[in-house]
């Protein structure tokens, strides 16, 4: 399911997921696990998520385009 982000989910939530899944694990990103109340992020699995650029100069150019630093 896929929700905007930054999104804060509320227990009906969880529990639709959970009931959803059918048993199969849930599984979201590490940022997302985070944004659970402690007693709803059990039993949930979390990913790491990592950006890599092969052309190393790449970042630089995008932010960039974003004007000059604040």
């Amino acid at each position: 399911r896929f929700f905007s982000d930054p999104h804060i989910y509320s227990a009906r939530e969880i529990a639709a997921l959970r009931a959803r899944a059918g048993g199969a694990l849930l599984v979201t990103t590490e940022k997302d696990l985070a944004r659970l109340a402690p007693g709803e992020a059990g039993e949930i699995a979390s990913l790491k998520v990592r950006v890599s650029f092969a052309d190393t100069d790449a970042p630089g150019r995008l932010l960039d385009r974003l004007g000059p630093a604040v």
